[in-house]
């Protein structure tokens, strides 16, 4: 009965490990993704690669880019903890809570959106590791 509970189509499913195969590794535990074309429950589908990306050894924060629609972009960012990804989609218009937040960014082109999304990711994990650096040399 759970397993048919949690069944899902198989265009989900592809559009799910395509996400996933997506993905790209940056340091200080940053993984990012990309779903490309207008599709049914892309947003679901966006949250489940993100959710999914997470359970990677050593990535502490996922997201995921996805076209909404024609013109709008959308992202779906997920973490475990030790960063707030709430304070990145904030920057992009968005917000949520620090392990789960997401944004929507209108006339917006998705390789822009996702280069915006990684470079403000990139500042927040360095301004992040100066915070602890300067913690423990007591400053």
């Amino acid at each position: 009965m759970v397993r048919h509970l949690f069944r899902t189509d198989y265009e989900t499913t592809v559009a799910l490990a395509r996400a996933e195969a997506a993905s790209e590794y940056y340091p200080g535990g940053l993984i990012v993704s990309e779903i490309r074309g207008v599709r049914p429950n892309v947003q679901v589908i966006a949250a489940q690669a993100a959710d999914a990306l997470l359970r990677i050894e050593n990535v502490q924060m996922s997201i995921v880019v996805f076209q909404l629609n024609e013109n709008t972009v959308g992202i779906s960012a997920r973490s475990t903890g030790e960063m707030n990804v709430q304070v990145i989609m904030e920057a992009l218009g968005g917000g949520g809570h620090q392990n789960v937040a997401g944004a929507q960014v209108r006339d917006a082109d998705l390789d822009e959106i996702k280069a915006k999304v990684i470079a403000l990711s990139q500042q927040y994990i360095e301004e992040n590791e100066q915070n602890e650096s300067d913690t423990a040399a007591g400053r």
